[in-house]
């Protein structure tokens, strides 16, 4: 995960389905083009940060992944013109 910036730092779609082994989704806020980020079925969100920096960010679905976070109040500040989808949330 730390490497994907810099390996595909002009990504614009992202899958992560059942990565369980994830420790830390913070180098997703280096992937300043990601238009399209879905996690399912995947390790928990324990920081919402990496959600700051994503301007280009098109969709945004989270599925059947435990969110921990305590700084949830980043998804309200999502612009609306973004599509967010949540299913099954742990």
């Amino acid at each position: 995960m730390e490497e994907l910036p810099s390996n595909f730092p002009n990504l614009t779609k992202l899958k992560f389905d059942h990565c369980k082994n994830i420790k830390n989704y913070s180098p997703l806020s280096k992937l300043n083009d990601l238009e399209e980020l879905v996690i399912l079925e995947s390790a928990p969100i324990t920081d919402l940060s990496f959600l700051k920096n994503m301007k280009n960010l098109s969709l945004l679905k989270i599925g059947k992944t435990k969110i921990t976070a305590k700084n949830v109040e980043i998804l309200d500040e999502i612009p609306a013109n973004v599509d967010l989808l949540f299913l099954g949330i742990k």
